[in-house]
């Protein structure tokens, strides 16, 4: 929503700067209006993780960290998202873009790591790339 904002033909955040919002109010809006979104799908996340037994984030006070882990990424991605607008000026091509990269960060790292680790002879590769994949 921050890219279609500036667009000629929406131009939200003009009208807001000129009826005095401040800068530095109106990221921290967005950003809060962006973290409060963020908390249904993280409950609902978390209740479906109780309600359907899934041991590995539950058991054994798995439930904490895995409830840091969501917020945190919550707390990461809206300022990512922030930044990334600032390169686009047309919000579809804005909203592909991220989806994207948070596609090929989060899935595909996590498949190469996978099969270099099942691979014997590419075993060392991957444990100099795991800092990378973090």
């Amino acid at each position: 929503y921050i890219v279609r904002e500036r667009e000629a033909h929406h131009n939200s955040k003009h009208q807001q700067l000129i009826s005095g919002v401040s800068l530095t109010a109106y990221w921290l809006a967005n950003f809060a209006w962006d973290i409060c979104v963020y908390m249904a799908p993280l409950v609902l996340s978390l209740v479906f993780m109780k309600v359907f037994d899934i041991d590995i984030f539950i058991a054994h006070g798995a439930i904490w960290p895995t409830c840091v882990v969501f917020a945190g990424y919550g707390l990461a991605i809206a300022p990512f998202s922030y930044l990334m607008s600032f390169a686009f000026s047309k919000h579809s091509s804005a909203q592909i873009l991220c989806l994207v990269i948070n596609f090929v960060t989060g899935l595909l790292l996590l498949i190469a790591s996978y099969i270099l680790s099942a691979i014997d002879s590419t075993k060392e590769v991957n444990n100099s790339l795991i800092w990378l994949y973090r």
